[in-house]
């Protein structure tokens, strides 16, 4: 019998934005939509911690508005990125074909 790992850490006042985050999107005014393996989490966040998200050089923009943990993505199908293992159920992101390149190059120099 496998039993689940309960957690008593709150994701809405205590995200780890590199271990807990696989992409995030930026909403309107000051909304931030995070999401992660099992969770989609809207935060309103100051403009200076926006501006700190989008330098951070763990995430890469990967749309207008997306912001993708290149710690996190496991492979790239076509012009589709994923996270995790390949499937159904795999939390993916569609990415144009002119960035997948960049993309590529900085998740090399992580490694």
């Amino acid at each position: 019998m496998v039993q689940a790992v309960t957690s008593d850490r709150n994701l809405y006042e205590d995200l780890a934005l590199e271990r807990d985050v696989l992409f995030f999107k930026l909403g309107g005014p000051g909304l931030v939509c995070f999401h992660g393996r099992n969770f989609n989490l809207k935060k309103r966040l100051s403009t200076d911690r926006i501006a700190l998200l989008r330098s951070d050089p763990n995430f890469c923009l990967v749309a207008p508005d997306t912001y993708v943990n290149l710690r996190k993505v496991s492979e790239f199908d076509g012009d589709v990125l994923y996270f995790g293992e390949k499937g159904p159920e795999a939390k993916r992101l569609p990415v144009s074909r002119w960035r997948r390149s960049a993309i590529r190059e900085k998740i090399a120099s992580l490694k």
